[in-house]
């Protein structure tokens, strides 16, 4: 049980994280826009950007165990489930400096920057959007390689295996979104 409570709050901190980051996003912005229309398009947004980690969290959850099932016939998705949060953790911890850094973004007027320059905006702890991408793709790592530790512990896999299941399922729809940009 309290393994489900960690889950909820984990997923709940960083749902509210991404959402925080986009209304600091937003208020960086001009009011320029006209309307109900950009109220509309930035209600969406910050819907979206709140659900992300849940989107996140079924998606790895049931891909993995759906791998985990090739290398093993009779497996409850509820072991899984019970442990999985710990892997979520460099994601919080990417998502709370993310939004330190994204509160000096208020200090610029991004208008008057071409895209080049608002990348090497040394924003608070002299770190740049550029370096928070690179903050984020690490996390994203970790959080790959957390859950495949996990699955090898929980699930008594070989190494191998237990890579292949955490990593795989976003390798193939990675790759997919490549294919359909090209």
């Amino acid at each position: 049980m309290k393994d489900w409570i960690a889950t909820i709050l984990l997923l709940s901190g960083i749902s509210t994280l991404y959402l925080l980051g986009e209304i600091l996003i937003e208020s960086a912005l001009p009011a320029t826009y006209p309307g109900n229309s950009f109220a509309i398009i930035s209600l969406l947004g910050k819907i979206s950007a709140s659900l992300t980690p849940i989107m996140l969290y079924v998606f790895i959850s049931l891909t993995s165990y759906l791998m985990i099932l090739v290398f093993k016939e009779e497996v409850k998705i509820s072991h899984l489930l019970s442990k999985m949060w710990i892997s979520f953790i460099p994601i919080l911890i990417s998502s709370m400096i993310s939004y330190f850094v994204l509160q000096g973004i208020l200090n610029y007027d991004l208008n008057e920057l071409k895209e080049s320059e608002v990348l090497a905006l040394e924003l608070r702890l002299n770190l740049t959007l550029s370096d928070l991408k690179m903050i984020s793709n690490i996390s994203y790592f970790l959080l790959y390689s957390i859950l495949s530790l996990i699955i090898r512990d929980v699930f008594e896999l070989e190494f191998i295996p237990s890579v292949i299941s955490s990593f795989v399922p976003s390798l193939l729809v990675f790759l997919l979104g490549i294919i359909f940009r090209m």
